[in-house]
């Protein structure tokens, strides 16, 4: 009976060890594809402003469609942020204009993340509050679209 209870104990523990080991290595993957993601978004965004002729402020539509992925979202927000909070007002402005300019794609994006779970909803509202892409006094339709997704 004991070598039973034993052997139970033993086979549980290598259990709970087997799965924290996947968990990391899960964890890991998942870390590192962020990683790349948020990478590829600070690329997109230095080719962006790097030169005169590429300051078109309009964003592609599929650019805007790989943001209905929560992940490609915390990538975005991510990679912007160098731009967001630059200590060089040429660049804050450059960023903000690119955000205020694709408004109609944010609100779109966000009528996408008004058909997800609460808390990716709750990101997107958060994402949208930090990026200031309405003004305090403004009320429009991105307005009544966060007060819905509440």
């Amino acid at each position: 009976m004991i070598w039973y209870f034993l052997f139970t104990l033993i086979a549980v523990t290598l259990i709970i060890m087997a799965s924290l080991i996947l968990y990391r290595v899960r964890e890991s993957r998942r870390s590192k594809q962020q990683l790349k993601l948020t990478n590829n978004w600070k690329m997109y965004f230095d080719d962006r402003f790097a030169t005169e002729q590429s300051r078109n402020v309009v964003m592609e539509e599929a650019t805007f469609k790989r943001l209905q992925s929560i992940e490609e979202l915390i990538a975005f927000f991510a990679g912007g942020a160098a731009y967001h909070h630059s200590p060089l007002l040429e660049e804050r402005e450059q960023f903000r204009q690119l955000i205020r300019s694709n408004k109609k794609d944010w609100i779109q994006l966000g009528q996408a993340y008004g058909k997800k779970k609460l808390i990716e909803k709750a990101y997107f509202a958060y994402i949208c509050e930090q990026l200031r892409i309405n003004e305090p006094k403004e009320y429009d339709e991105l307005t009544e679209l966060m007060v819905f997704l509440h």
